[in-house]
């Protein structure tokens, strides 16, 4: 059976389910298998289910051997499991099998039977159907037919000595896989650490402290002695370029104290050259 005859709608069909047949095919857990064949009223129904003698088949426990799902034309479904292991010698392929179940049902309803066969790991099987043995019966929705038991001989060899496909991987989910990726317009800067709140003292950012720097410790003792400091809203302008001014300490007032020192050079002034005259008079 091929990978597309994956329901009994799509499988073989067998116009008489009282000649035998064997089907051959492989399942896992993501592929099924089925074929479809009708019954007179009162025909016995014959399907047995055999895996190869081979591994990976002859290992599997019970519960991940294929099983058989059949409809009967009244609608009710009937499973199919593994309850033996019955070895079988098939003397035309020269093949040997594992007898998995044997269904028997004498005097069985008239109708179609559809069969479904799957399986939770990958494992090859064999199905038979029937037990009339007449050659060159008719078999419909199957493409290249061997003529006959000869001809079906090295096809059956080769699936035999074949190993189960192995059931695909899953492709992960969005939600599984790794985050997708984002374009250079979607990336933003990170913000950073937001910007502390300012106390009314602290000296505000400039070009060379970013906002976002924290402080000095030293900043804190600046703003207090910048606090402490007198008020120099009454100081005199700094004097323009070429001007040089006396050290003074203190404060010095507009107006009236800058007057008093300069009348105060100029009699220095004079009183320094009374003097200088005076001691020239002298001079012997």
């Amino acid at each position: 059976m091929t990978p597309t005859q994956n329901s009994p709608d799509r499988g073989p069909l067998f116009p008489d389910g009282t000649i035998s047949f064997a089907i051959y095919g492989s399942v896992h857990s993501a592929a099924t298998r089925g074929f479809e064949f009708d019954l007179q009223d009162g025909d016995t129904l014959a399907l047995s289910l055999l895996i190869p003698d081979a591994e990976p088949e002859s290992l599997l426990p019970t519960a991940e051997l294929p099983e058989l799902e059949v409809i009967r034309p009244d609608g009710s479904v009937l499973r199919v499991s593994a309850d033996q292991r019955t070895i079988f010698d098939e003397p035309f392929s020269g093949t040997r099998y594992i007898t998995l179940a044997d269904l028997r049902s004498p005097a069985a309803m008239g109708g179609r039977y559809q069969v479904t066969i799957f399986g939770t790991a990958p494992a090859r099987f064999s199905v038979a159907l029937g037990t009339r043995e007449i050659f060159g019966t008719r078999v419909d929705r199957v493409a290249d037919r061997p003529a006959g038991v000869r001809e079906a001989t090295a096809p059956v060899q080769t699936w035999f000595t074949t190993a189960p496909a192995p059931a695909p991987t899953p492709t992960p989910t969005p939600k599984d896989g790794p985050p997708p990726q984002r374009s250079s317009a979607d990336l933003r800067q990170d913000p950073g650490p937001p910007e502390p709140a300012s106390t009314g003292s602290e000296p505000a950012p400039t070009a060379a402290q970013p906002a976002n720097v924290a402080e000095s410790p030293n900043a804190t003792a600046v703003s207090e002695l910048a606090a402490e400091a007198p008020d120099q809203s009454d100081l005199s302008p700094m004097p323009s370029p070429g001007v040089v001014s006396p050290p003074v300490s203190g404060t010095v007032a507009h107006g009236t104290n800058t007057r008093a020192l300069t009348l105060a050079g100029t009699a220095l002034a004079a009183v320094a050259s009374v003097g200088l005259l005076f001691w020239i008079r002298r001079r012997p």
